[in-house]
């Protein structure tokens, strides 16, 4: 199992679910994910991740 694994479940959940992705994107150090709704993704916890370097919008 990859070490991101767990980190992985829980930021789908942080950002509000498999549903609220419109689309993502990656490249060797980000992950982009375009939302429906982005009120529905929780900065403070995915920030809480210790994979996650940050956020924007």
């Amino acid at each position: 199992m990859s070490k991101f694994t767990e980190d992985a479940k829980l930021l789908l959940e942080y950002i509000g679910g498999k549903d609220n992705i419109k689309a993502v994107t990656h490249c060797v150090t980000r992950m982009r994910f375009v939302l429906i709704d982005e009120k529905k993704a929780d900065v403070k916890k995915i920030e809480s991740l210790k994979s996650a370097k940050g956020t924007f919008t």
